[in-house]
């Protein structure tokens, strides 16, 4: 059995290994601390993998609220296969809630159970953005209802990439 987990996981650290380093932050702090009302303490490239026609790159933005420090992931999915917004928004999982109007089809993801988190997904210049505060929930701090919807909208304020 652990010959099979380490065959399978065997192309990821492949692909892993011969990735160049990560792009920078599409955003700058200044941006993200004036959408989300928060101060950026950190911004740095996390993942830069290439699989196939696929590559997913992520930045990390350490943010502090009060006595609350928390992450904003900005991540891209980008793929050099023709892909549709449809077929972006299909792999996701857990509900997409549409945002009514939005210029680029932008969906609030919820109900991912245990994984749950403010999250924005859009499709824009073929290319799949995430935006997800991660971290508020593992320090002891349950948001409302009210608290996660806010957050939700602070990230449709942030500014749209590509």
């Amino acid at each position: 059995m652990l010959r099979l987990i380490i065959l399978a996981l065997l192309p990821l650290a492949i692909g892993l290994a011969q990735n160049s380093p990560s792009s920078p932050c599409p955003l700058t702090s200044a941006q993200v601390g004036s959408a989300l009302g928060v101060t950026v303490l950190e911004a740095k490239p996390a993942l830069n993998l290439r699989s196939g026609s696929i590559t997913l790159q992520d930045c990390r933005y350490t943010l502090k609220l009060d006595k609350l420090e928390f992450t904003l992931m900005v991540k891209q999915t980008i793929n050099t296969q023709r892909v549709t917004a449809q077929e972006y928004y299909r792999t996701l999982t857990g509900h997409l809630v549409p945002i009514p109007h939005d210029p680029d089809g932008a969906r609030f993801q919820e109900d991912q159970g245990y994984f749950t988190s403010p999250t924005l997904h859009y499709f824009r210049g073929g290319v799949g953005v995430e935006l997800r505060i991660l971290g508020a929930y593992y320090q002891g701090h349950k948001p409302s209802q009210a608290e996660f919807r806010t957050w939700q909208w602070k990230l449709l304020a942030l500014p749209r990439i590509p």
